[in-house]
């Protein structure tokens, strides 16, 4: 951006709009020094279980979860209609759109019909538009919830066919959040998805354990082979 030209500010935290206001309408300047040295703030990150539009997660979820009461995924005819609630800010954002990953009718439909939410299915723009899939899309409905505000949440209905009425999902915390921590083996769950095709299963797993358990890497050559294609 620099090369291209564009100036910046010699301080980020001063002026109006600063990068504080980006934090919300009543920054607290305290914070940023606050238990300096004590406290570190990576020990607090979020890591992001499913590849899609961040809108989307807590809807997805709560598919899974509804796949896993279901006790496997459900078939297309079963399914009359797809009740998704997000907050009104949310919700904008993942409505319809035209590229897989951040739709999140799709997203919810195609994890309903597959069991679980992968790179694969989330970026497949040619299932997303796919007749098949549009029609039950057309089934779904999304819909903002203020009650819904503040955070990643989401409330998922299902009306199942054949009158045997209706399933309901909701997700206060999105797996993956600091309230709400993915374990290690989802960790590399995720991580193996995304390199597997790359990198192959097995060096991908190998480099995963390795990753959870560094003390077992006698030298970082030993990273550094794993992560050559297959």
């Amino acid at each position: 951006m620099v090369a291209g030209g564009s100036d910046g500010v010699d301080d980020v935290f001063s002026g109006h709009p600063n990068f504080l206001d980006a934090t919300g309408p009543n920054p607290r300047r305290s914070e940023i020094s606050a238990e300096l040295g004590t406290r570190f703030e990576v020990t607090e990150t979020n890591i992001k279980r499913y590849c899609v539009g961040s809108p989307a997660q807590a809807a997805v979820q709560a598919a899974e979860e509804l796949v896993v009461q279901h006790s496997g995924p459900f078939a297309t005819d079963e399914l009359e209609g797809i009740e998704i609630r997000l907050s009104s800010d949310l919700a904008r954002v993942v409505d319809n759109r035209s590229m897989a990953d951040i739709n999140v009718q799709y997203l919810v439909a195609a994890t309903l019909l597959d069991g679980s939410c992968t790179f694969v299915l989330a970026h497949d723009d040619a299932r997303l538009r796919d007749p098949s899939m549009q029609r039950l899309i057309r089934r779904s409905e999304l819909i903002p919830d203020d009650a819904l505000l503040g955070g990643r949440k989401a409330i998922l209905t299902l009306t199942l066919s054949g009158g045997r009425g209706r399933v309901s999902q909701r997700v206060e915390s999105v797996r993956g959040t600091v309230s709400n921590p993915m374990t290690p083996g989802e960790v590399s769950a995720k991580a193996e998805d995304l390199m597997a095709p790359i990198l192959g299963g097995s060096r991908a797993a190998q480099l995963c354990g390795l990753l959870l358990d560094p003390s077992s890497v006698r030298n970082v050559r030993e990273l550094a082979a794993l992560l050559v294609a297959d």
